[in-house]
């Protein structure tokens, strides 16, 4: 009986604050709205809607209207951290739409490209052969090695060694990637062996490897004609979060901010 009376209470005084702050207005479908449902239906039954099918599309947007419109008046919408996320993304979302992406002068981006040249710089790279020893080499490794100076950079020296699924050549491929592939000791050994000869045992995850390193590339930083795009879109995204940040900042002036009984003090 409690219960009930609590709730016979609770209905009563929505009604009464429902009736006073709500306008009962009409449901206006406007005939755009009925072409976006009738496009989304084709969308994805690949095929336009029959006149049934758009009025049963015309009952749900009705009834999906009328029960947002009693839930928000019953306040279901208010302290739901759901609701709240979805309508902050949107007003996000139609702030971006209202900054647009701004076009960059060349002067512009050549400054971005000056202030962030390690973010756009090209990688250092390496192009080497390999033959794998196993784990050990033995008394036959010097001979070996004699034997592939001779052959200098050929395709014959993958024949040679031990027969592995290793790369037995990798063509400037950049230090990060050799060392995902051989481990850190064996690329840092590859940033200085001497070029043009071969060389070892060189160590890396797998065992002991004779090298021979035929050309190195430094890292150096592009011109803005080679990385133009990549820098236009990384302007344009630092410029479009100043622009949200700046747009957040004018509102947030609209409110006082209070916070009662605060554990850490109270931020943007």
């Amino acid at each position: 009986m409690h219960f009930l009376a609590i709730g016979a209470l609770m209905f009563g005084v929505y009604a009464v604050v429902a009736d006073r702050g709500r306008d009962p207005g009409t449901i206006l479908v406007a005939k755009a709205q009925v072409d976006t449902m009738a496009a989304g239906y084709q969308r994805t039954w690949q095929r336009a809607p029959t006149p049934d099918e758009i009025q049963v599309l015309i009952d749900g947007y009705v009834r999906d209207e009328i029960l947002y419109r009693e839930g928000v008046a019953m306040g279901l919408d208010r302290d739901d951290a759901l609701i709240r996320r979805r309508v902050r993304q949107k007003v996000e979302f139609l702030a971006e739409s209202v900054h647009g992406a701004v076009e960059p002068t060349d002067a512009a981006l050549q400054a971005y490209l000056d202030a962030h040249r390690e973010r756009f710089a090209s990688a250092p790279r390496v192009t080497f052969r390999q033959v794998y020893l196993g784990t050990s080499a033995d008394a036959g490794t010097p001979r070996l090695l004699a034997q592939l100076n001779q052959l200098g950079d050929s395709d014959a020296a993958a024949g040679m060694g031990r027969a592995t699924q290793i790369d037995a050549r990798m063509e400037l491929a950049p230090f990060a990637q050799v060392e995902r592939a051989f481990g850190r000791q064996f690329a840092q050994a590859l940033a200085v062996i001497p070029e043009h000869a071969w060389h070892g045992p060189v160590v890396s995850q797998f065992g002991l490897h004779l090298v021979r390193v035929s050309e190195r590339v430094e890292a150096r930083s592009p011109a803005l004609g080679e990385v133009r795009e990549q820098v236009k879109r990384e302007w344009q995204r630092e410029a479009l979060e100043a622009a949200n940040e700046k747009y957040y900042e004018g509102l947030r002036t609209r409110y006082v901010i209070r916070v009662e009984n605060p554990r850490v003090a109270s931020g943007p």
